[in-house]
């Protein structure tokens, strides 16, 4: 399920990156609009495939702080990737697969969520 919701925030979240900085002609913008979009529509989707052993509350809470973490970690990760390499789409990719994989662990190690 995990790798589910990844796959679908990933390929979402290049789309809608890509959208915005068409709409608003800035790229560090367009990724703040971006990051904002997906934690919600993947805290939606956690709250929908999985069955919580925990209280959503308390969920919703852990799922935030620990999202907190990792937005201002992906931001300051594209912002110095598209810096150094000026591709918007591969400074987004890299970016994300980096979070992905630091998520991988401590997601299993907070909530016990198995892949």
């Amino acid at each position: 399920k995990y790798i589910f919701i990844s796959a679908i925030s990933f390929t979402a979240s290049l789309i809608f990156i890509n959208i915005f900085t068409v709409i608003t002609s800035n790229e560090l913008f367009s990724a703040k609009l971006t990051i904002i979009f997906i934690f919600f529509m993947n805290l939606l989707m956690f709250l929908k495939f999985y069955d919580l052993k925990m209280k959503k509350f308390f969920f919703i809470l852990l799922f935030s702080l620990t999202s907190f973490f990792f937005r201002i970690f992906e931001y300051s990760l594209f912002v110095l990737m598209f810096k150094f390499l000026e591709n918007l789409n591969i400074a987004w990719i890299v970016s994300l697969v980096i979070s992905f994989l630091l998520k991988f662990f401590v997601f299993d190690k907070l909530v016990g969520v198995k892949f």
